[in-house]
């Protein structure tokens, strides 16, 4: 197991490919960039992640996922969630 860095985008929703049972465990601002850091088997199949953004004070979908993090850059913040498996029907078309 090694942990990774994944770059994600500010955009509502996005898909991100790590292994199949790979530990979120944080999404953190660098300067202008985001980045999230995972627990990883790097032997493992790779597999999308849903992950979205919502910032705040806008409406949130439902379900949103799990909450990961919130980041600031500049007057922005964003709330990030790993929408995977409230998804189920998307894992199957993503794959």
């Amino acid at each position: 197991m090694i942990i990774l860095e994944y770059p994600i985008e500010i955009t509502d929703i996005q898909t991100v490919y790590m292994p199949y049972d790979a530990m979120i465990l944080s999404v953190q601002a660098q300067q202008l960039k985001v980045n999230m850091w995972a627990l990883v088997d790097p032997s493992k199949k790779l597999a999308p992640k849903l992950i979205r953004l919502y910032g705040t004070g806008l409406p949130v979908a439902e379900p949103c996922g799990r909450f990961i993090s919130t980041i600031r850059i500049n007057s922005f913040v964003w709330h990030v969630f790993d929408a995977t498996y409230s998804y189920p029907n998307w894992i199957n078309e993503s794959l």
